[in-house]
């Protein structure tokens, strides 16, 4: 197999005779230059004077007299421009978060050079533009547009549409003041730094840019932004630059393959330096594996068989590929002895380190010191450091006035980004890597974990101002180009390949539902290559559990009363979640409450839980506000829900929103007669343990609660999965029953306190909104295959296990132990702790 890097390395060393003192080679990054300066090494008897290298950022950078500054400077000076321009006096507080999704809009504008002044016209002047033949708009930018005021009606107004006009009608100003106050300090973001060089490339002289006697050579690109189309056109006219692409006849001259896309583009603008005879490739024979995982732990444990079966005797020609850099962790743990060279060429995630664990939980700058003498520990404690130094000194000087919470929201954030790098040597070693890090590279045996849709291609969860028909009209970057990129970079990891395994995540987690990649499933359906498909079981490579013992100490126990003892704190409640957590795993449970250790952040979770909380304001609105056609007000109810949650307005989230509120308006008419009684309204019960000098107040807010005839329905609202019926009431409370319902008890316990505050027959419900469209039966929890129509029946047994359950959890001689149940790990956020594996 010759590599892309070893063709493009031989075919330079024969252009220029072996003397690249004067050749600048242009990377997407730097990382494939070491692979490329090994080939060109071997070419020689004798040493090479080496091209100098760079990667696009690099280049760009160098070529603009402006400095790139502080991402947190950008933003307060955003702000400040805000300011200036709108007259509002919004606090930075509530700005900065708003103000990094505006930053993103203002770089994708710059680096892909949108007329700002033109994009940002009234929404009345902009929909003139699509019944006009106003040169600036070729047929596809005009459709787009038309597009957007098709489901925009500027007509039409509500208080949405009436905030999103106002900000639109300033943004045009925001950002020419915004550019002005960086440059008038010589600063500029990323985006106004490749504005800045596309504006000088139109000088007639641009010899003070680019050496007479330097050649550039720009090596396996895809996707170009405006400002590098043009950098490239500029050298190619003037005979300064040599292209080398990267891609298979296989997708380029078929018509409408997302992994041609851009590449087909590249070939026509800027020929390749290299024959069409070295990109025949994906329709060579290739051995490929497809293999589901029920969890994305089973994928790292099924590693050491992969490796003993597939590792190449030089071990760079393999590699093991990440769509969830999530799971390096766990990767580097299932790792067999047999590898004699490792390198990992992405970084290991700050979040994963017991240091963030610490520093997350903290309020101030922790010690140097690390939790333990492990240099990778000592390396995340440094960085959590230089992360407080950083917003200390931006505080310090006045250009970073936030208040304690918010700041501790974006010190959060920094750490959650920010990852710890590997340095090796990337040329030798089995390679470990990320998606974006295989470009330019090859192997002959590669195994890609977690090939799921979401992750390959990428979910695009970015916020943005503009809404995506704007952007593709202008020119911007949408959802479509990232598609397209992955769908590249999948292919082009198979071009030269021999051997290949796709595994993918096939279990369910709430409201994710795993399913393999869209290009997976597009290589089953179109390919002739004979694919295999298997189903890894969990039992396949497994990994040692270590078991966790936290013995109950006098200030743990102290620390167990003063969070859920009334005695100890009259405003202490125990919550159904936290029991939850505990008959989950104890230890989690002594992570979370009592250490309270704040759980790394996720996005997607994140994600759901803001869902969460707009569904539930917004169901409560609908069902306070007295109409009987519920189904008129839904629009109305969700935009009160972004208004008073002080959430920013999404388009997408608020059409999903309708669409779950329709279902539940559906579920509803098909239960009618009911009564509404009440939402969201806190419940208590009093659980007294006097031997134990407990005195507890379980509970928490019920979703919603209605009378149906003579019964008093407690229900409560879930957008996961059913668990189906309650075998019986023990189960609830068993710690190593696999199958225990969680929400049935979260359930239970509200209607276990309402029987206290009623005679009424009191039901517990859950209403599962994923299953309404496609059948209704009656949402009322069944024990045993039996109805609970009545819980009164029932609270006396409820009440006496959950007794014992409290007595176990305040009893000092009993530990806290780790779940004996490991699959649970897969979600815990506290697993790393205990060294057992998370996906």
């Amino acid at each position: 197999m010759k590599t892309f890097l070893e063709i493009t390395a031989a075919d330079l060393y024969q252009r220029f005779n072996g003397d690249f003192s004067h050749v600048t080679v242009v990377f997407p990054n730097k990382r494939a230059s070491l692979f490329l300066n090994a080939h060109l090494a071997t070419l020689s008897a004798q040493p090479l004077w080496s091209p100098r290298y760079q990667s696009i950022s690099e280049l760009l950078h160098n070529l603009s007299p402006l400095q790139t500054a502080d991402p947190i400077l950008l933003v307060c000076e955003l702000h400040k421009a805000y300011q200036q321009v709108t007259g509002q006096q919004e606090t930075l507080d509530d700005f900065y978060f708003w103000g990094e999704t505006l930053l993103a809009d203002f770089d994708d504008i710059d680096k892909n050079l949108v007329d700002a002044q033109r994009l940002f016209l009234g929404l009345g002047e902009l929909n003139r533009l699509t019944n006009t033949d106003d040169e600036f708009l070729n047929p596809e930018q005009a459709n787009a547009l038309k597009e957007f005021f098709q489901n925009f009606d500027i007509d039409h107004r509500t208080q949405l549409k009436e905030r999103f006009q106002h900000i639109w009608d300033s943004l045009s100003d925001i950002y020419n003041t915004y550019r002005q106050r960086l440059i008038q300090q010589g600063l500029a973001s990323e985006g106004m730094i490749c504005r800045n060089v596309a504006e000088h490339l139109d000088n007639e002289d641009t010899s003070s840019m680019f050496p007479t006697d330097q050649t550039y050579v720009f090596v396996g690109f895809n996707v170009l932004n405006q400002t590098e189309h043009k950098l490239f056109r500029h050298l190619h006219d003037r005979g300064k630059a040599l292209f080398y692409w990267d891609y298979d006849v296989a997708y380029t001259e078929r018509t409408h393959h997302e992994a041609g896309e851009f590449i087909g583009r590249n070939l026509r603008d800027f020929p390749n330096a290299l024959d069409k005879q070295w990109f025949d490739n994906l329709r060579q024979p290739k051995q490929i594996t497809i293999m589901q995982a029920s969890t994305e732990n089973a994928q790292a444990r099924y590693l050491p068989q992969w490796i003993g079966q597939n590792l190449t005797p030089v071990e760079q020609e393999t590699a093991v590929v990440l769509c969830n850099e999530t799971l390096l962790p766990a990767v580097m743990h299932s790792l067999p002895d047999n590898v004699g060279n490792l390198n990992i060429t992405m970084g290991f995630p700050l979040t994963a380190t017991q240091a963030y664990a610490h520093a997350s939980g903290a309020t101030e700058a922790i010690p140097l010191t690390p939790p333990t003498d492990s240099p990778l520990e000592t390396e995340a404690a440094y960085r959590i450091r230089m992360i407080d130094n950083r917003l200390q000194t931006l505080t310090d000087s006045g250009t970073l006035n936030l208040s304690p919470t918010t700041l501790q929201r974006l010190r959060q954030r920094i750490m959650q980004s920010t990852s710890i790098p590997f340095h090796g040597e990337p040329a030798i070693g089995l390679q470990v890597m990320g998606v974006l890090e295989t470009r330019n590279l090859d192997f002959r045996h590669l195994i890609m974990l977690s090939v799921n849709e979401g992750l390959m291609p990428k979910a695009d969860n970015s916020a943005s101002v503009v809404p995506y028909s704007l952007r593709k009209a202008f020119g911007m970057t949408t959802i479509d180009h990232q598609t397209a990129v992955y769908a590249y970079y999948f292919y082009r990891l198979l071009q030269r390949s021999e051997r290949v395994t796709l595994l993918y995540n096939s279990g369910e987690s709430g409201m994710n539902s795993h399913e393999m990649s869209r290009f997976v499933l597009q290589l089953l359906m179109e390919s002739n290559y004979p694919i295999s498909t298997v189903t890894l079981t969990t039992a396949q490579s497994p990994l040692p559990s270590n078991d966790i013992v936290i013995p109950k100490t006098p200030a743990i126990v102290q620390r167990l009363h003063d969070t859920f003892n009334r005695r100890h704190n009259p405003h202490a409640t125990l919550s159904p979640t936290a029991l939850n957590c505990y008959l989950h795993c104890p230890v989690e449970f002594h992570y979370k409450y009592i250490a309270r250790l704040q759980e790394p952040d996720n996005s997607k979770d994140n994600q759901f839980t803001t869902f969460g909380t707009l569904f539930h304001k917004a169901a409560q609105l609908l069902y306070e506000t007295p109409t009987p056609d519920k189904s008129g007000i839904i629009d109305a109810c969700i935009e009160r829900a972004f208004q008073t949650e002080q959430q920013p307005n999404d388009l997408l989230l608020h059409a999903i929103l309708r669409k779950y509120l329709q279902m539940l308006t559906h579920a509803d008419n098909n239960s009618k007669p009911f009564t509404y009684v009440a939402s969201e309204q806190p419940h208590y019960m009093s659980v007294s343990l006097p031997h134990i000098e407990l005195d507890a107040m379980v509970g928490g807010t019920i979703d919603r609660m209605d009378r149906k005839g003579d019964m008093l329905r407690v229900i409560d609202y879930k957008t996961g999965i059913s668990h189906g019926d309650v075998p019986d009431m023990e189960s609830l409370f068993d710690l190593d029953y696999k199958q225990r319902h969680a929400h049935a008890f979260q359930t239970f316990i509200y209607a276990s306190a309402m029987c206290e505050e009623t005679t009424d027959s009191v039901s517990p419900t859950l209403l599962y909104l994923r299953k309404l469209p496609q059948t209704y039966t009656e949402p009322i929890i069944s024990i045993a295959k039996e109805p609970v129509i009545d819980f009164h029946k029932h609270k006396a047994a409820f009440d006496r296990l959950l007794a014992t359950l409290l007595q176990e959890i305040f009893d000092p001689d009993i530990p806290f132990r780790n779940t004996s149940l490991t699959d649970h790990c897969d979600t815990c956020p506290y697993c790393e702790l205990c060294g057992r594996t998370r996906p």
